[in-house]
């Protein structure tokens, strides 16, 4: 923000919440406030296959039906799964992995 509070500009920090979504805390409110928020990602390029984790299980989204593999950081083979088109859910054990699908790679880790 570009204000200050007791001579303190002030830094507001975001918060990650369960959902994926963030938390802002604004203190001291005392006018009307708008408050616009913008990403530093724009026009980023939308792969038609994507994969992430979260809250121990690994997400998969791809255009189409393709085989997925999953290997431990030290490179021993996990597991192969067949996925179908649009997103599956995999549950992980805790750890850190490596997914192959379509010829790219992900590091994803399971808390």
């Amino acid at each position: 923000t570009n204000r200050e509070i007791q001579g303190v500009s002030e830094v507001l920090t975001a918060l990650p919440n369960d959902d994926g979504s963030y938390t802002f805390t604004v203190r001291q409110v005392r006018q009307a406030l708008e408050i616009t928020v913008t990403s530093g990602v724009g026009n980023a390029e939308v792969s038609a296959s994507d994969v992430w984790s979260h809250g121990g299980k690994l997400y998969v989204r791809t255009a189409n039906p393709t085989p997925i593999y999953i290997y431990t950081l030290a490179g021993q083979f996990y597991r192969q799964q067949a996925v179908d088109a649009g997103e599956t859910v995999i549950d992980l054990p805790q750890g850190f992995y490596i997914v192959v699908m379509d010829g790219k790679r992900w590091k994803v880790a399971a808390p």
